[in-house]
Order: structure tokens, then C-alpha cells, then sequence
């Protein structure tokens, strides 16, 4: 079965994630705080996860939610501040072509799922769009994000890490 077709079943598939209990622990850098829920379909692990990054020494609210197949972003919401700007790239007829976007984004399956040659998902997802305005929350950039990927909303989303919880 070709790669898009199975993340296409995945994405329609309702999911869980596997722990009720989640905390945020040091990142990949010095400056960022990262955690990881796996998620399960039918009762199963999927070789799927949640990952959430979060930068709390910034100035401005900033994370990152991903949903990932065998390591690899396959929906992503980048919550940037309004100063930081990524362009898609061009491609003749692409409904997203040349678009600027600046702040709080998203990376959807169904914009990027082209990507994907037979076997390969690709190290990146290229194509964004801006998040809706009513997202200015982790709680409920959170809540979308589960609702945009089939997953069961949990009964508590963890806080994401201040700087006071880093002193």
C-alpha cells in the first residue's frame, strides 16, 4: 500500500492518546521544553505520537504541536509570533503558491500529502496556511489541532511550561 494512502487511513481512523499524564521536560536546546504522547487506534499503538515543544523564555507565546508517523511530521501548527514569516514556495496551479504568512500557522496533511513519492514522507512539510483567528491559546490551539487529526479530546491538556517553572 502506498504511504499516502496509509497516512490518509491513519488521519481518518478515531485515535486516543495512550497516557493521561504528560509533562514537559528539557528539549532539544537549552531554551525549549519538549513532551510526547503516544497515540493509539483501536486500542493499539500506531507508530504515531503527538510532540509538543515549547519555548518559555520568549517574550511572546510560542510551540509547536506535530503529529508524527514513523518519526515524521505529518500534520503540524507552528504558534510563531506575528514577527516571524515563512513564504510557501511556487508551484504552478498550487491553490497556496507564493503565499506569505506571517505568525501563528499550520502545516495540514491534505495541503502537503503531494509531497510524498512512493515510500518517502517527505523531512518537511512546505505548504502553510494561517491559523484561525480564534486560536490564541495553547488549550485551544490544542483542542483543534486533536479535532483536525481524529483524536480524542483528553479529559486535561498539561500547561505549557513558564519561565517561572524553569527557575
Amino acid at each position: 500500500m502506498h504511504i499516502v494512502d496509509v497516512i490518509d487511513r491513519l488521519l481518518e481512523e478515531p485515535k486516543v492518546l495512550a497516557s493521561a499524564k504528560v509533562v514537559f521536560a528539557q528539549g532539544n536546546q537549552t531554551a525549549d521544553q519538549r513532551c510526547e504522547w503516544p497515540v493509539l487506534v483501536d486500542g493499539v499503538l500506531a507508530d504515531c505520537y503527538i510532540a509538543c515543544t515549547a519555548y518559555p523564555l520568549e517574550d511572546e507565546l510560542r510551540f509547536t504541536i506535530t503529529l508524527n508517523y514513523q518519526n515524521k511530521n505529518i500534520w503540524r501548527v507552528d504558534y510563531e509570533p506575528s514577527h516571524r514569516t515563512e513564504y510557501n514556495g511556487f508551484r504552478k496551479g498550487h491553490p497556496l503558491s507564493g503565499r506569505r504568512i506571517s505568525g501563528p500557522h499550520y502545516h495540514s496533511w491534505s495541503d502537503n500529502r503531494s509531497e510524498v513519492t512512493t515510500r518517502k514522507i517527505p523531512d518537511v512539510l512546505p505548504w502553510l496556511r494561517e491559523l484561525p483567528d480564534n486560536l490564541r491559546t495553547w488549550e485551544n490551539t490544542f483542542r483543534w489541532f486533536l479535532g483536525q487529526t481524529n483524536i480524542k479530546q483528553p479529559s486535561e491538556i498539561p500547561a505549557l511550561p513558564t519561565r517561572r517553572t524553569l527557575l
